[in-house]
C-alpha cells in the first residue's frame, strides 16, 4: 500500500508540473468548435453526394505570419491539404514556423458530414494572439476554407467568444471547375484566390460552408 500511495504522490506531482509548463507556454486557451452548415438548400447547384469538410488545422500565430497568401501560389502544405484532405506537410510546415517562434500552437480536428461539429483546445500569449483554421472541401479540386488572420485580442484585450464564417479559397492547383471533376493540374499553379463563383455562389453570394466558435477557457 505503501508503494502504492508513493506512486500515486508522484503522479500527481509529475502531472502538476505538465499543467504549470503548459500554462506558462500557452497562459491563454481557447476551444475552437467548427460546425459542417454545408447544406443543399444554401449551396443549390450540383450539389454533391456525401459532401464533409475535412478534418481541420487550427494555428495559433504572430500577426506577421502567413500560412498562405493570396498573391502567392500556394505551399505544397496547402496544396496536399486541399487536394487530398492530409495535413502531414502543413503540420510540418506550422512546425517549422512554430521553431523560428512565427507560431504557437496547432490543434487538429475532424472529420464533420452536415451538422457535424469539432472541437479542439488551442493556446496562445501575448505575442501569439491570431488564430488560422483551414479544412479542405471534400469533394473538390482544390478547394478549402479558412478563417484566415483572426486576431483574438483586437483591443488589447482576449475576446471571451467569438463567431466567425470562414470563407472559400481556391489553392490554385487544380483547373477543374466541379466538385468532381476529373483533376486537371495546373502548371504553373495559380495564386491561392477567393470563391466567388458557382458551384459554390447562390445568387451571387458564397454561403457560408462552416460555423467557427471560439470560446476562451483560460
Amino acid at each position: 500500500m505503501k508503494h502504492l500511495a508513493l506512486f500515486i504522490s508522484l503522479a500527481v506531482i509529475l502531472l502538476s508540473s505538465s499543467c504549470v509548463k503548459e500554462q506558462q507556454r500557452y497562459p491563454v486557451q481557447y476551444t475552437i468548435s467548427v460546425q459542417n452548415i454545408w447544406g443543399v438548400d444554401s449551396h443549390p447547384t450540383d450539389y454533391p453526394a456525401n459532401p464533409r469538410i475535412d478534418p481541420f488545422l487550427a494555428v495559433s500565430h504572430r500577426a506577421s505570419t502567413n500560412l498562405f497568401d493570396l498573391s502567392l501560389p500556394a505551399s505544397e502544405g496547402i496544396t496536399q491539404m486541399a487536394e487530398t484532405g492530409f495535413m502531414v506537410k502543413l503540420e510540418e510546415e506550422v512546425d517549422i514556423q512554430r521553431g523560428g517562434d512565427l507560431a504557437l500552437d496547432r490543434s487538429l480536428g475532424d472529420r464533420m458530414g452536415f451538422f457535424e461539429t469539432s472541437g479542439v483546445f488551442l493556446g496562445f500569449n501575448d505575442t501569439h494572439t491570431y488564430l488560422t483554421l483551414l479544412a479542405r472541401i471534400n469533394p473538390s479540386p482544390d478547394w478549402f476554407v479558412s478563417a484566415y488572420k483572426v486576431n483574438l485580442k483586437p483591443n488589447g484585450e482576449w475576446v471571451d467568444t467569438m463567431v466567425i464564417y470562414p470563407d472559400a479559397y481556391d489553392a490554385g492547383s487544380n483547373l477543374a471547375q466541379t466538385f468532381t471533376g476529373e483533376p486537371i493540374p495546373a502548371n504553373p499553379r495559380f495564386p491561392v484566390s477567393l470563391i466567388t463563383t458557382v458551384p459554390l455562389a447562390n445568387n451571387g453570394v458564397v454561403p457560408p460552408l462552416v460555423k467557427v466558435t471560439v470560446v476562451r477557457t483560460r
